[in-house]
């Protein structure tokens, strides 16, 4: 590990109270599976089967990796028609929220419980925030009031599959 990343790992050890190092295989584990995991799994949907390209996909392209996105979404271009349209289109969402309320959860899983509950329902708060955002035009994107339902679902799964480790205090 590098020495700076020592000591992020270190202040936000100490900032959360947690019991175990960052460094812990477990967590690393847990951060693989209920984060990153489900992040490449969005991604890759956005950056194959969506259209018109998302921002990031034009964000890469001055990254020189246009001509791999290319061949990227034209191989996985047949599969296209196969697969339903949530998956495609309120998935993604799922994911998102998921792994931000993961990533919550994980990082502030030995912290005070009363300041664990705020951050976990700031991200509900947020997620929610940024879909009804697409509706006033606040934000980019297109509304779909099935998002709302999506990601209600995905912070729930999320909270019942890492709020099983206990926190700390009131």
């Amino acid at each position: 590990m590098a020495p700076g990343a020592t000591i992020a790992a270190t202040s936000l050890h100490a900032a959360t109270g947690s019991a175990r190092p960052l460094t812990d295989t477990g967590l690393l584990r847990r951060v693989a599976v209920h984060v990153l995991g489900p992040l490449l799994l969005g991604g890759a949907v956005y950056l194959l089967w969506r259209t018109p390209e998302p921002g990031f996909v034009n964000a890469l392209r001055p990254l020189g990796v246009g001509r791999l996105v290319d061949g990227l979404r034209q191989a996985a271009a047949p599969l296209g028609p196969y697969l339903p349209a949530w998956l495609l289109v309120n998935l993604p969402d799922g994911l998102w929220t998921y792994t931000l309320t993961a990533l919550v959860a994980i990082i502030w899983r030995r912290g005070p419980a009363r300041v664990r509950r705020a951050w976990l329902g700031g991200v509900l708060v947020f997620a929610l925030a940024f879909e009804l955002g697409q509706l006033l035009r606040l934000v980019p994107g297109s509304f779909d009031p099935v998002d709302l339902c999506v990601i209600g679902a995905a912070w729930a799964v999320a909270l019942s599959t890492l709020g099983r480790e206990r926190s700390r205090g009131p």
